[in-house]
């Protein structure tokens, strides 16, 4: 049974008290914009939306879809706190980025958490990796690469670029994976040719 920190620091049973996790949860949270450093003296700019109190949560770490920033997903972020999930929605570097260098740095995220301040609700151990669209590619490729990465949520994931992930990368994936997609067969079905999500496996 998950429980939902309250704002006066008292735990209440999520099952039973707080209902629906779509609507917003009961822990009081803080959002901070921060410079995350990478490897390779570069960095990236990221939101980080934790509770504040320590609900020793797993870390949730957001990739955006392509061109898209990172104030597209501050609902989720701030959702996702109020239910005691320490989260951070993490830029690429670059506006056209590396799609490995981009799975990789997700890695460098992780190290980065380990030490910051305002992520002190994170139990330290568990890490979930969300994303959209290209965000989602990065997140499975993450997961394949970072055997921390526990679970890995893909909402319209696409598989453009270099390097592929389906089929050729996904039977190496051991996290839990989470698909949430517009088709099942691959193919975009807008009649106007656009790139197809949710790419067939």
């Amino acid at each position: 049974t998950s429980a939902a920190t309250s704002t006066d620091g008292g735990v209440t049973d999520a099952s039973t008290s707080a209902g629906d996790f779509s609507a917003p949860g009961a822990t009081a949270t803080t959002t901070t914009d921060v410079t995350i450093p990478l490897p390779g003296n570069r960095d990236v700019a990221a939101t980080v939306c934790a509770p504040t109190a320590g609900a020793d949560r797993p870390l949730v770490i957001i990739s955006p879809g392509f061109a898209q920033g990172i104030d597209q997903y501050a609902s989720y972020c701030a959702h996702l706190a109020s239910w005691g999930y320490p989260t951070v929605v993490a830029e690429y570097d670059g506006i056209i980025p590396n799609h490995s260098e981009a799975a990789d740095d997700r890695a460098a995220i992780v190290d980065w958490a380990a030490t910051e301040p305002s992520l002190a609700a994170w139990d330290g151990a568990r890490v979930a990796v969300a994303g959209h669209s290209l965000g989602g590619k990065v997140s499975i490729l993450a997961a394949i690469r970072d055997p921390r990465i526990d679970l890995v949520v893909a909402w319209d994931p696409v598989d453009a670029g270099s390097p592929s992930v389906a089929p050729e990368q996904v039977g190496e994936l051991a996290a839990p994976l989470v698909l949430l997609g517009e088709t099942l067969d691959g193919t975009a079905g807008d009649g106007i040719g656009a790139q197809a999500c949710a790419p067939s496996i």
